[in-house]
């Protein structure tokens, strides 16, 4: 079966869902249902695009994954079909409950996610660490399958459309999906005072430290104590963001405060931190040359 995926053309692979629908079957089959199959059939509905129009359930065992994923990209503003899916008692599965909400967060719009705020952040917040991590990964990956994508992909929110209350896991998830700014609103809403461990809200939370800072380095100050947490916590701050170095205007207070204390950073933070100083020293060194010639050091008496 790998063998016909590997063999088969990538236009037919684009335009032929039973070449992926059959591998994924096969493995159900054997391995039961497993989330690395649910993450593939998600990588599949978003590459193949087949005219299908017999409505499908997430929750559906009977039916073929690829299928039912495919149909919640093509329901992704449908809310009546999405009512059926989020729903509090079905998400006691908890396998298709990330499921759902894997697909929620690819395809629905983001004002309707917002709407079913307290569902999944409720959802969210009972998973045990391992679902939560895996789901955590697989909306960042995806959201992330190509730059060109990505940008095409990204909603705005306002301050008005944010709910009073919100998961950190939730919210961090959405900010995958939102341009910049709406990122920073929901820093500030929900992210800013976050003090726990959760390495995958830690990593959200670095990435939208890594955007604002690359654009604003005066934010620097409020972002170092939150690079410090999580960088003690497992998570290290992104070297490179967007195709560039987040750590080239690191402003001369915060280098100095970053080498004063080493052991609280990543060691590419550190050393871009040294090299901004010895930069620094560099360009406030007087030349020899002038030195002696200012104190007369070869002169004739």
């Amino acid at each position: 079966m790998i063998y016909d995926i590997l063999s088969t053309k990538i236009p037919t692979l684009r335009s032929d869902i039973e070449i992926w629908s059959i591998f994924v079957e096969a493995s159900r089959k054997t391995w039961g249902n497993r989330w690395a199959l649910c993450t593939l059939s998600v990588y599949v509905a978003e590459t193949v695009d087949i005219n299908d129009h017999q409505s499908y359930d997430i929750f559906d065992d009977q039916a073929p994954l690829c299928h039912r994923t495919i149909w919640a990209k093509k329901s992704a503003r449908n809310i009546e079909w999405w009512r059926s899916q989020i729903v509090k008692e079905r998400f006691s599965n908890t396998l298709y409950s990330q499921l759902v909400i894997l697909c929620a967060l690819k395809w629905m719009p983001i004002e309707n996610v917002l709407e079913f705020s307290d569902i999944i952040s409720n959802a969210l917040d009972e998973m045990d660490n391992t679902s939560w991590n895996n789901l955590a990964s697989a909306v960042s990956v995806i959201s992330n399958l190509s730059i060109r994508r990505r940008r095409n992909g990204l909603h705005s929110i306002t301050k008005r459309d944010m709910p009073t209350s919100m998961s950190v896991r939730l919210a961090s998830l959405i900010s995958y999906r939102v341009k910049s700014a709406s990122a920073q609103i929901i820093f500030h809403h929900y992210l800013e005072n976050y003090d726990g461990r959760d390495n995958a809200v830690l990593l959200a939370i670095t990435k939208i430290l890594a955007d604002s800072i690359a654009k604003k380095p005066e934010l620097w100050t409020r972002a170092l104590p939150v690079i410090a947490h999580a960088y003690k916590n497992g998570v290290s701050f992104p070297f490179m963001h967007h195709g560039s170095n987040n750590l080239k205007k690191i402003p001369m207070d915060i280098a100095r405060s970053i080498c004063v204390n080493p052991d609280e950073y990543p060691l590419h933070v550190v050393g871009q931190a040294e090299a901004i100083l010895a930069s620094k020293t560099g360009a406030d060194a007087v030349p020899v040359g002038k030195i002696a010639a200012r104190d007369n050091w070869f002169t004739d008496e």
